[in-house]
């Protein structure tokens, strides 16, 4: 009677120490993205896209994946001083950029910019994957 008690002790905590091993592999990173701002730019950003490891096989630690991505707001802000200061645009009024731009040598977009009173598109060329970019005159 006493071999099955300890049998059943030692099997129990067995299945029990599994069943633990088991619920932690399908555990994802719950926080969500990290966002931390890029180095040496004014307006870009770093994303973090968090990878699930993979805790079954002994494989090297799970890697990151970075998308580097433009700061919507600090972009609308360089481009409205760069249409004023540097391009003498006379009558800027809000200047608005699209969200989440990867930053991504020769990838274009375009910025809006009320200008006088008229909506115009101001072209936007990603020049370097540091985040530098070359403002266009609005059309």
């Amino acid at each position: 009677m006493r071999v099955h008690a300890v049998l059943a002790g030692t099997v129990c905590a067995g299945v029990c120490a599994a069943a633990l091993l088991v619920a932690g592999c399908d555990r994802r990173d719950e926080t969500g993205p990290n966002t931390t701002p890029a180095p040496n730019t004014t307006a870009a950003r770093t994303t973090e896209l968090p990878a699930t490891p993979d805790t079954t096989t002994a494989s090297p630690t799970p890697r990151r994946t970075v998308t580097r991505v433009f700061d919507e707001e600090a972009m609308a802000e360089s481009v409205r001083r760069i249409l004023v200061g540097d391009y003498q645009v006379e009558d800027v009024g809000e200047v608005s950029c699209p969200p989440r731009q990867v930053v991504e040598t020769d990838r274009t977009f375009d910025c809006a910019a009320d200008v006088a009173g008229q909506v115009k598109k101001v072209p936007i060329t990603v020049t370097s994957d540091k985040g530098d970019y070359e403002v266009g005159l609005p059309r």
